[in-house]
């Protein structure tokens, strides 16, 4: 939220300067429902996070978040706008106000020159009127979960003399919690931590089990 309002302020305020200066290539990493614990960088020792964990060590850390509400389309709207849920007056996730496509961010990238793609998931309507290239978003259940293939296509073409903008956004770790085979043989399933009020889903915890004789 922090990182994205003065970005936003920047590219309104001052796109000519921008476009004279060298601009980065921006992927916006947005993750579903992910305990901040559960990296390497923060301490937990089973994470295996070192792509995260690098950006962490060469980049900036914010330590602290604030949640403006507990929602997940209010938050992104959030994101997007750099404002309030009061300010963009999204306050569900079901039902609610689209954001102003002319406060969001990809949509103030596009027109500062930017070349823009959204994958994942992503709750506002008419990408192309957000600012994005896609004429939709809508494939949050695949998008990483089964593969990437359309956002590679789109890296592979495009023009290379513009920057680029990834809005990047898989509904990750959100259930269904069923990683492929070959990343959940990483980490024992008798090491994972389980606090004693948690209840969970004793028919999936027991199919499990059963398809894990090791255990």
């Amino acid at each position: 939220m922090l990182r994205i309002l003065p970005l936003a302020l920047l590219v309104t305020l001052a796109p000519g300067r921008m476009a004279q200066a060298e601009r980065p290539n921006m992927v916006l990493v947005v993750a579903d429902d992910m305990d901040f614990e559960h990296f390497g960088f923060a301490g937990h020792r089973l994470a295996q996070t070192p792509t995260i964990d690098a950006l962490a060590q060469e980049g900036v850390l914010f330590t602290h978040g604030f949640v403006p509400m507990s929602r997940c389309r209010p938050m992104q709207a959030s994101l997007l706008t750099g404002m309030w849920p009061q300010e963009h007056g999204v306050y569900f996730n079901v039902g609610a106000d689209h954001i102003d496509p002319a406060t969001a961010l990809p949509r103030l990238l596009a027109d500062a020159g930017y070349q823009t793609v959204g994958e994942g998931k992503f709750w506002e309507f008419e990408a192309r009127a957000m600012g994005f290239s896609n004429y939709t978003i809508r494939n949050y259940e695949t998008f990483v979960r089964l593969d990437q293939a359309h956002l590679f296509d789109w890296l592979d073409a495009r023009d290379e003399e513009r920057p680029f903008f990834v809005w990047w956004a898989p509904e990750l770790p959100h259930v269904p919690h069923d990683p492929p085979e070959r990343l959940l043989a990483r980490v024992p399933l008798e090491d994972v931590p389980v606090p004693e009020w948690f209840q969970g889903d004793e028919a999936a915890l027991a199919t499990l089990l059963a398809s894990r004789p090791d255990v």
